[in-house]
């Protein structure tokens, strides 16, 4: 998700409590970013849910909240088994500052 905020705001190094809108982001941009969040990660956001929950932070609790509704509870499992198995290396300090 960092990566689709970084290409779309054109700001490299944005972190997760990063607000979009202060950032430059605007209503076009946030279009562009539910588009992109759809294509890359199959989180269908509704345009508001960028205003509502506009930092990185935030809006990753919305779309994983989304991607286990949709995978049911043994999505939800496999989903966390996979995480959980997931390396230092694996996980990008971006995201998660305790590696």
């Amino acid at each position: 998700m960092c990566d689709i905020w970084q290409q779309l705001l054109g700001i490299d190094g944005i972190g997760i409590h990063d607000n979009f809108f202060e950032l430059g982001g605007h209503s076009l941009l946030a279009m562009q970013l539910t588009s992109r969040l759809q294509l890359v990660m199959g989180a269908e956001l509704r345009l508001t849910s960028v205003f509502q929950s506009p930092t990185i932070a935030e809006m990753s609790d919305l779309v994983l909240q989304q991607l286990l509704e949709g995978e049911g509870a043994e999505g939800a499992d496999a989903l966390l088994s996979e995480v959980q198995s997931l390396g230092k290396g694996e996980i990008d300090p971006a995201i998660d500052p305790l590696v």
